[in-house]
């Protein structure tokens, strides 16, 4: 008996799916639920796709989102925190100038907290990264490789071709043996930059 039921309830059960799935307007009204959920997983999908400024890495130092890649007069320079390499950043500070950008370090500030986040704020709000890479510090070569995954404009500036590592040999590269030499090549670069821009 219980079989016989349970299968006169199954056809009734199909056949009330049938009538009220006969046509797409009884359709849609059956699965409005359904639908209505995917409509919103659909948005959201889109809106998170539309987010590509989203980075699991920054937000985990308190940027929640990058800046649009709008052009702007930011430039920061990733330098060792040593007197012997003062000049050098001042130098490019006054070229910088010159041509009209904003120029800034990674300890320029007092900073609460982690120097890591606010290099990294840095460097995600600048539009042009230069990097003095003489000394080889690793912080540098650190901030770097954050910079070129960012798409910034990098330009790298060397005292010796030597100390530059074989792969970024081939990168918008500054090679210098006097201060005025890199004043008229940074100058020169830092203008390309802003026409091709």
């Amino acid at each position: 008996e219980l079989e016989i039921m349970r299968r006169t309830l199954e056809d009734k059960v199909y056949k009330e799916t049938e009538r009220l799935t006969s046509n797409s307007e009884r359709w849609n009204d059956v699965n409005h639920l359904i639908l209505e959920s995917i409509s919103k997983l659909d948005k959201k999908l889109n809106l998170d796709a539309k987010l590509t400024n989203r980075n699991r890495f920054l937000e985990s130092v308190g940027i929640n989102e990058l800046p649009k890649n709008e052009r702007n007069r930011n430039v920061f320079v990733l330098t060792p925190f040593h007197p012997r390499y003062e000049k050098t950043y001042d130098l490019i500070s006054n070229v910088c100038n010159k041509v009209g950008l904003k120029c800034s370090r990674g300890d320029e500030q007092f900073i609460r907290g982690g120097v890591l986040s606010h290099i990294l704020k840095e460097l995600t709000s600048a539009s042009i990264v230069i990097a003095n890479i003489d000394g080889r510090n690793p912080n540098v070569y650190y901030e770097l490789g954050i910079a070129h995954a960012l798409d910034k404009d990098v330009i790298l500036i060397s005292s010796s071709v030597e100390e530059v590592p074989f792969d970024l040999k081939s990168q918008r590269l500054i090679v210098w043996k006097h201060p005025a030499e890199l004043e008229k090549e940074l100058n020169t670069t830092l203008t390309r930059i802003l026409v091709e821009s």
